[in-house]
């Protein structure tokens, strides 16, 4: 039991730190694409004369990129988190096969990436995507051999909560337009490949719990209005995190 809190442990760390770095080198990859795209407009509106789009392009650019100090907070804070989440697996969920403990963390450090790019810039970058789809497959490949038997319902279990989230999304999109953006779907498809319907269910409805009341704050503090967007992300990081937490899956 030890080796494997330390092995569970270690992982949550290097995890936590990757991700970090993640997220760092996704906040200046974001800055410079947005430098480029001004450029162009500038280019442009030199073009048009068209002084006014220069002027609201040169408005929105905003470096939002990590300072050194923010990098290190950010990774020390998941780090922590992540350690907590790996203890408890071990501990309350004992029977968590490994192969499924790296799915929890995995996810979760993916998620706490998208929550910092969206609460920066409104956007979820599909790299990061990209990153928690390798993820997956490698887990996949791992959830064959371990449990050979069961890959097909696991299979059935991760479809059924893809096609949850797109008929969810569907009728935010048919009821409030604009509520939810496409890296929003993206990583919600994510996390249903990951946790599968049962674990998605769980963590979907905490991160719409917390942003109902987050949502009640902001116009309780008139620190928002309702026509002010919010970013969806930090609020699904915090409904996986408590997801997982609360149930092991």
């Amino acid at each position: 039991m030890v080796t494997r809190i330390i092995a569970g442990a270690g992982f949550a760390v290097a995890w936590s730190l990757f991700c970090a770095f993640l997220a760092d080198y996704e906040l200046k990859k974001m800055f410079k694409k947005m430098k480029a795209d001004t450029k162009d407009t500038e280019e442009s509106s030199e073009n048009s004369d068209d002084s006014e789009s220069v002027d609201s392009a040169n408005a929105e650019l905003v470096d939002k990129s990590f300072t050194n100090k923010q990098k290190y907070i950010f990774g020390a804070v998941i780090t922590v988190l992540n350690i907590m989440l790996s203890v408890v697996l071990m501990f309350v969920y004992k029977e968590t096969p490994i192969i499924e403990f790296i799915m929890r963390l995995g996810l979760v450090g993916i998620v706490e990436v998208a929550a910092i790019t969206d609460k920066k810039y409104n956007l979820i970058p599909n790299d990061l995507i990209k990153v928690g789809l390798v993820l997956r497959a490698i887990a996949l490949i791992g959830e064959i051999s371990v449990f050979k038997s069961d890959v097909v319902s696991i299979l059935i279990s991760d479809a059924v909560g893809i096609l949850t989230v797109v008929v969810i999304v569907l009728l935010c999109l048919l009821f409030m337009k604009g509520s939810v953006g496409m890296g929003d779907l993206k990583l919600m498809m994510l996390m249903a490949l990951f946790q599968g319907i049962d674990g998605f269910t769980a963590s979907g409805m905490l991160s719409l719990m917390v942003a109902f009341f987050a949502g009640v704050y902001y116009l309780v503090s008139k620190k928002k209005s309702r026509k002010d967007a919010m970013a969806f992300a930090p609020f699904l990081a915090v409904g996986t995190y408590l997801g997982i937490f609360l149930t092991g899956l």
